[in-house]
């Protein structure tokens, strides 16, 4: 399966990843449903289209996290 292996290689999956945190990365050649982390920390919520999520808290791999009330794991 083509989506074997990339917890090792996006570790943000290890920790669950928010399904409503989108990057510019997204459209580049990877899976949709993984956000992959190449530095840029460009990232925006899915619910606001702005850099901070519905909670007005900032939007980010570190940021976007479970324990938030619009957290929804991949």
């Amino acid at each position: 399966m083509y989506l074997e292996g990339l917890a090792e290689q996006f570790p943000a999956l290890k920790q669950g990843q928010c399904k409503h945190i989108l990057s510019k990365e997204m459209f580049y050649d990877v899976p949709r449903t993984v956000v992959p982390d190449y530095g840029a920390r460009i990232y925006w919520c899915q619910h606001t289209q702005l850099s901070l999520g519905p909670d007005n808290k900032g939007c980010g791999m570190d940021t976007c996290q479970p324990g938030r009330a619009c957290f929804e794991k991949i």
